[in-house]
């Protein structure tokens, strides 16, 4: 809480030199939107078509014959191949609009955490490692040279987690809140949350193996992870295996049945009719750098909406080649025994949330300061 005390006493002093239009209501906090996990995966990547299959049959294309194969379940006691997990959380607070001149930008502070998970062997879940960064987020090129630098020297202070954050440096997910700076900002804070990721990645990844996995809550393809895993695990496929339990819902997909015959279809089709324990063929996305296909863990029934309780898998391909039909396989029976812990009750997304990295987001939730200690100290009246 000290490190909030002085950050409202440095906002002060900074005072002197720019006028601050405080939040209404003190400090807001910014909710992500429910589709912020289907946007960000928007991001990545501007393909809409999906025509290469990266799968690697024992016998002859399965997807001909039947467009979804079934898995058979794979619980710990038969393989326990996924031992960490690593999920980030944020909470992005808007302070108001700072003003020189006639140049304004908003005011976020934030809070960004990534945690790594461990599993034993007799399924005791522990934290593994955690990190917390504190931002303060505005646009630099609002404010002169004298300001900017006067606020950075006051903030020297505050302590080492507090980084100052250009909002001006655009990244793949601020690009489309141009023309919206505020909401610009809680871009910019997941990016940041991001990159903590990698880094905790970083740590994990010497003590992987091919049986011994790493689960990263969402995508792969934020650059600077597929980028980290092709470089360090050279040509092979990295054990570490991206789940999103919410994904884009544009993307068409177009198998081929011969020389000149086609089937087509838009992702409510093709995955309306997938049943539980059922997957599709594995795609490429990003020029064949990423491999993905869709997996059903829960049963259609009673979970409202015909894509309810289906995950996203992704796997990254350092040599853009193809993956074996026995790798997924072993891979999506180990996902879905992971349901059989679940997060109902607790948690709205449980028919797509593994318990494991549910344990690791409120690992990081804990250690955040309370969003009523935040809109207290951080509030002008």
């Amino acid at each position: 809480m000290r490190e909030l005390i002085n950050l409202r006493k440095y906002i002060d002093e900074w005072r002197k030199t720019v006028e601050l239009i405080p939040a209404s209501e003190g400090a807001q906090e910014e909710l992500l939107f429910p589709s912020a996990e289907e946007r960000e995966d928007q991001m990545y990547t501007d393909q809409q078509i999906y025509d290469t299959i990266c799968e690697r049959p024992t016998g002859g294309p399965w997807w001909k014959e039947n467009l979804y194969r079934k898995v058979r379940s794979k619980p710990r006691n038969e393989l326990h191949l996924f031992r960490y997990f690593i999920d980030g959380s944020l909470r992005s607070y808007y302070l108001g609009e700072v003003v020189e001149a006639e140049r304004f930008s908003p005011l976020v502070f934030a809070q960004v955490g990534a945690c790594v998970v461990q599993r034993d062997g007799n399924g005791r879940v522990s934290a593994f490692e955690k990190r917390i960064k504190n931002l303060l987020v505005l646009d630099f090129e609002t404010f002169s040279e004298e300001a900017l630098s006067f606020l950075k020297r006051l903030l020297s202070g505050v302590n080492p987690e507090l980084e100052v954050v250009n909002l001006s440096e655009r990244d793949i997910l601020t690009k489309s809140y141009v023309y919206e700076r505020r909401y610009m900002a809680t871009g910019k804070v997941k990016y940041k949350m991001r990159e903590l990721e990698v880094e905790l990645m970083k740590t994990v990844a010497p003590h992987l193996n091919e049986s011994t996995w790493l689960v990263v809550d969402g995508s792969l393809m934020f650059e600077p992870i597929h980028k980290y895993l092709s470089e360090f695990y050279g040509r092979g496929v990295p054990p570490v295996i991206g789940i999103s339990k919410n994904f884009r819902k544009d993307p068409q997909f177009v198998l081929k049945e011969g020389v000149f015959r086609k089937r087509r279809f838009n992702i409510q089709q093709l995955l309306s009719k997938l049943d539980v324990s059922e997957r599709t063929p594995v795609f490429t996305a990003l020029n064949g750098k990423i491999a993905f296909w869709y997996l059903r863990i829960w049963p259609k029934r009673y979970l409202g909406h015909p894509l309810t309780g289906i995950v996203k898998c992704e796997l990254v391909l350092p040599g853009r080649g193809e993956v074996s039909s026995e790798l997924i396989d072993i891979l999506s029976g180990v996902i879905i025994a992971e349901r059989n812990v679940t997060t109902y009750g607790q948690d709205s997304r449980w028919p797509a949330h593994l318990y494991p990295i549910y344990t690791a987001e409120q690992v990081i939730k804990n250690a955040f300061f309370s969003r009523e200690v935040v809109q207290e100290i951080l509030r002008w009246r």
